[in-house]
């Protein structure tokens, strides 16, 4: 009785986390033209790292007005903080054809989805597919 009791008691324990990964959801999607402002900092550097491209595009969308045509807002990285966690929290395991762009200084359009439960972000998914046709979120 003892073991049944613990095994009931670990795979109900299995459970919870599976139960928590479908409550993810898209919390906000935009639209990024990486445009040749937003391959280079405010300071002027030129920037490789897909990631820091990501952070500089909202960067110049909300705080420079420098938007590219394709760019569309988004209700979360308005502000300095929120944008300065983005690196951190890019997937880009769908979006290898823009990695290369961005490695070779080349413009390109990709679709940001921003996933996690709620408002509070855990991930930016960055996928070059048809513009807003999908959720990248899993």
């Amino acid at each position: 009785m003892t073991r049944v009791a613990i095994l009931a008691a670990a795979l109900w324990g299995l459970g919870a986390p599976l139960a928590q990964a479908q409550d993810w959801g898209e919390v906000a999607w935009y639209g990024a033209t990486i445009g040749t402002d937003d391959l280079y900092n405010s300071r002027g550097t030129r920037l490789t790292d897909p990631r820091a491209v990501i952070q500089q595009d909202r960067a110049n969308y909300h705080r420079f007005g420098l938007r590219q045509q394709g760019d569309t807002g988004d209700p979360i990285f308005h502000a300095r903080d929120a944008r300065a966690r983005i690196p951190g929290i890019v997937d880009l395991g769908a979006a290898q054809g823009f990695v290369a762009d961005v490695r070779a200084g080349r413009p390109s359009a990709v679709e940001v989805y921003v996933c996690g439960r709620g408002w509070a972000e855990v991930m930016l998914v960055v996928d070059r597919g048809a513009m807003g046709g999908h959720s990248g979120c899993y």
